[in-house]
């Protein structure tokens, strides 16, 4: 709703640790009855996650085994989203707008756990090992038709809306669990988890005020 004459915007973009990337772009052009406008931007996060775990399980106070975890997990976050449309001034009282907007969401996991079971002497009785991949996201579409008609009286209005929005999803890991005895023979078979998912969200919106 910039109401400046001429093509204003403005550009920005910044780097950091841990695989850190931002951009994003916003510009406005007004010439007499249309305003057009666009923005954009681009932003992308990462980083290893470390983590320890030392737990001891008792049974009425009398200690039974010990479990030690150390795990490691990469991540990676992407964000993408464009929104352009444009305001058309039909007089200083009536308002229209078409715009559309889209982006889109990535997560990238990768897991790595080192397991040790030990008894209740801290003698190991097998160790095992954990790797995860899994990734997920969604994607987004919103088209909007707006309408404004503002009253001679201060602070009075009608607003009339229609918009539909489209959201579509996924995710998906696998899951392998190995096992192994204290002298590197396998103590038990290893176990593979699959999962798998898709998701879709369309709704449609009317709205006077």
């Amino acid at each position: 709703k910039d109401k400046r004459i001429g093509l204003n915007g403005i550009a920005s973009a910044s780097i950091g640790v841990p695989k850190v990337l931002n951009g994003s772009l916003n510009m406005n052009l007004r010439e007499g009855k249309i305003n057009f406008f666009l923005s954009a931007s681009a932003n992308r996060s990462g980083g290893k996650a470390r983590g320890e775990t030392e737990r001891e399980n008792k049974k009425d106070g009398v200690t039974r085994d010990f479990f030690n975890q150390v795990s490691s997990n990469d991540r990676l976050r992407r964000f993408t989203s464009l929104n352009y449309g444009f305001d058309y001034f039909v007089d200083n009282r009536n308002t229209i707008t078409i715009a559309h907007s889209a982006g889109g969401v990535r997560f990238n996991n990768n897991e790595l756990q080192q397991q040790e079971y030990l008894n209740n002497v801290k003698n190991p009785e097998y160790y095992g090992k954990r790797t995860s991949i899994g990734n997920s996201g969604f994607n987004w579409n919103n088209v909007r038709l707006n309408y404004k008609h503002t009253f001679p009286e201060k602070g009075r209005e009608l607003t009339a809306d229609v918009t539909y929005n489209f959201v579509k999803g996924h995710s998906n890991s696998e899951i392998v669990n190995t096992y192994s005895a204290p002298d590197g023979s396998e103590y038990k078979p290893s176990a593979t988890v699959r999962n798998d998912g898709k998701n879709r969200r369309p709704q449609l919106t009317f709205q006077a005020d």
